[in-house]
Order: C-alpha cells, then structure tokens, then sequence
C-alpha cells in the first residue's frame, strides 16, 4: 500500500465469499497495468487498466454484457471488438456470433435461439442493415418469419 491506498500487485476479495474479484497491478487505489477479472472463481477477463478503467486491447471469456449475457472474444478500453459471441447467463447458449465494433454488433453476423441460427446478416452499430436471411426470426406477438429481409424486417 501507498498511503493507506493499494499500489502494487495485489488482489481484490468479494467480503462475503473471499473470492477474487481481481488480480493484478494497482497505483494509488485504482487498477492499473495488468490485471484480470474473475466471477465464481474463473476469469472473465483479463487485460490493461488505466486510472481504474480497462484501456487498449484484452481478452473476455465471460465479460458481463448486454441485458442476460456474457461476452468472450476480444476487446478494445473494455468492450467487445472483434469477432466474438453473447452468450445467455442463464443456460450458456449463443445468442450473437459474429463482429463487434466499440461494444456493438457491427459486420456480419448471427442470431440464434435455443442454439440454432434464427437471422443472418449484416449489423451497423448495433442495427440489422441491408439484406439478410431469416430462418425463424421472432415477428409479430406470437409468430416466427421465415424469408428474406431488409434493414432487419421481412422484405
């Protein structure tokens, strides 16, 4: 410690359950330099901090994201980039594979639900853009389209 602060390598540990929250470089009680993050026990990410904040390239392998997911692939300051997949916190299964840029679906990609491809096609910052292909998408209050599409809609 520097100045009752942690500075240095060290860890950080959960109060409740003494698990590792995370492992790695510290300056003046903020992460910075290399580290890793854990859930459960397991890492989740690992990468570069600065002043506390994750910066430049790491690795998710279980990175909270989204509403009910998971990210593992790459990443750029903390948020997926590159190709990678969400995947469901609850049962494990993929819901997006494919690219990410700046923590958004961006570049082709696929959809799926309950493990099988349900859309593909290209996203924009987040957005279906262009053509696609749906092979059960979720429409309407109870139905599931099958066909071609447009900018994410039935075409």
């Amino acid at each position: 410690t520097l100045d009752g602060k942690p500075h240095g390598q060290g860890e950080l540990r959960d109060r409740r359950d003494n698990n590792v929250i995370y492992s790695g470089d510290w300056r003046n009680g903020k992460r910075h330099g290399h580290g890793k993050e854990l859930t459960g026990g397991r890492v989740t990410y690992e990468g570069v901090w600065v002043n506390g904040e994750k910066k430049g390239a790491g690795v998710a392998t279980g990175m909270r994201w989204e509403k009910d997911g998971y990210f593992v692939g790459p990443t750029l300051d903390g948020k997926p980039h590159g190709q990678g997949e969400l995947r469901d916190r609850r049962d494990n299964n993929v819901i997006y594979s494919g690219d990410w840029r700046n923590g958004k679906r961006h570049g082709h990609g696929k959809e799926l639900t309950g493990g099988r491809v349900t859309y593909e096609g290209v996203w924009v910052n987040g957005e279906k853009k262009g053509a696609g292909v749906a092979t059960g998408m979720r429409w309407e209050k109870d139905g599931y389209f099958v066909g071609p599409t447009l900018d994410g809609k039935p075409h």
